[in-house]
């Protein structure tokens, strides 16, 4: 339970920094915490110092002081508190939520009995704590719009995206499957925590005489120049498919085709390629851009085969 009132309390931090205003506040503790200052130039296996500040801008005193601190899976908590709770969530993230129970009289500053300290983790490269605070009790926060706060923490690190060149055999009228795998070799896990969008984008091109018969739910059909095909599902010549949000250093991602051999050839080759699902040329994390590409080919079965 520990964990769903972190989240609850970090949820509604959120809401009320994209909402909150700050006008027509209502008498009462208001608690309030500094904007997050990005951290570059981080290293993995650096031990770094997380500032927590609270300061009451209202009128009242507030009975405690709630914080709830939420930390990415490149980031592992080194200070520990009494007054906190610690839950492990999916995606290697961990909330603490914590309770303090001294007043916070008004235009006190209330920090943390030692400082937040956290270490990072082999796999860093774009991670984040949040932070969100309320006051203890019964009494509601007189303004919630400054109750959050997000520090950004840029790890100097590398990611080896990589696709797996795929050889396939059919006859004329076969179907055969067809895995597009993509991996990453780390030591770096990426993810778009913010956003939530994809990664990569697995930009697949069909191999001439085959048909995409079978399409994976997160792939989209194109034009060979790479224009949506809203309305078509299979026998596209060209399929974008989108990574999740967050690949962890060696994973693999795959997206499973069918491919029908409309006409037997000898060897044909389509390709497949790994590629920054926001247009860019490159991965910038990436050092070995080489091996983000590979053949996609399908040789033919039997007598029927055309040269």
């Amino acid at each position: 339970m520990a964990g769903v009132a972190a989240a609850a309390l970090l949820a509604s931090g959120t809401a009320a920094g994209a909402e909150g205003t700050g006008e027509g506040a209502v008498p009462g503790p208001d608690l309030a915490i500094p904007d997050g200052r990005p951290m570059t130039g981080v290293q993995p296996g650096d031990v770094l110092r997380v500032p927590v500040k609270v300061t009451n801008k209202g009128d009242r005193p507030a009975a405690g002081v709630r914080v709830a601190i939420q930390a990415s899976s490149g980031l592992e908590f080194v200070t520990r508190y009494e007054a906190c709770t610690y839950t492990p969530l999916p995606r290697g993230y961990e909330y603490a939520d914590c309770f303090f129970p001294d007043a916070l009289a008004p235009g006190a500053t209330f920090r943390l009995p030692r400082p937040l300290r956290m270490a990072v983790a082999p796999d860093a490269y774009a991670e984040r704590v949040d932070t969100s605070v309320a006051p203890g009790g019964d009494a509601e926060d007189a303004d919630t719009g400054d109750n959050f706060s997000t520090v950004e923490v840029a790890a100097e690190n590398t990611a080896d995206f990589r696709v797996r060149r795929a050889e396939l055999t059919g006859a004329a009228g076969q179907a055969v499957p067809l895995d597009l795998v993509t991996r990453n070799r780390g030591p770096a896990t990426i993810a778009n925590l913010g956003s939530g969008e994809p990664v990569a984008l697995v930009d697949f091109r069909v191999p001439p005489g085959t048909s995409a018969t079978a399409v994976p739910r997160r792939c989209a059909a194109m034009t060979r120049d790479g224009r949506p095909l809203p309305d078509q599902r299979t026998g596209a010549p060209r399929y974008w498919c989108r990574t999740p949000a967050r690949v962890p250093a060696g994973a693999r991602v795959v997206f499973p085709f069918e491919l029908t051999v409309e006409r037997s050839l000898p060897e044909a080759a389509g390709r497949v390629r790994v590629r920054p699902a926001d247009g860019g040329a490159a991965f910038p994390f990436d050092p070995v851009p080489g091996n983000d590409a590979a053949k996609v080919v399908v040789r033919g079965a039997g007598p029927g085969a055309v040269a």
